[in-house]
């Protein structure tokens, strides 16, 4: 979906990002209903994920891209399924909340700024995509 098309684009490709992005934040619906807009988004993906596969046990950054925001958000989608009074998120939800806290980490670890962070709620919620963990998990 749109967040693992947005993963690649913030972790690969500031344009691919916003020629993501703009459209949704223009009109969410119009856009998800366009087939040219959709089929930008594929050949995009298509485009950047490929090279990530070639040589894919060679590379850190082979295994990093295609898990990016995952670890996390497997954790907030089975909570939230799992918690009364939360509402389930989606995988491509829990995906984006995970994409912002690890911006978050990756600040506090010293391998992107606070520039990269804002970005990443920025492009996130402009994207139509929830971006901190829901009240109510524990």
């Amino acid at each position: 979906g749109i967040s693992e098309a947005l993963k690649h684009a913030l972790a690969q490709s500031r344009s691919m990002t916003e020629a993501i992005v703009k459209p949704l934040h223009d009109d969410l619906h119009k856009a998800l209903r366009d087939p040219a807009y959709l089929e930008m988004v594929c050949r995009e993906c298509i485009d950047h994920k490929v090279p990530t596969l070639t040589n894919y046990q060679d590379s850190d950054f082979n295994e990093m891209v295609p898990q990016y925001g995952h670890a996390i958000a497997h954790a907030i989608e089975h909570l939230s399924f799992h918690t009364r009074g939360v509402s389930p998120l989606l995988h491509g939800e829990a995906v984006a909340i995970g994409m912002a806290v690890t911006a978050e980490v990756g600040k506090i670890l010293g391998v992107c700024d606070q520039a990269t962070v804002d970005d990443h709620y920025k492009y996130i919620s402009q994207a139509g995509l929830p971006v901190f963990v829901p009240n109510g998990l524990p």
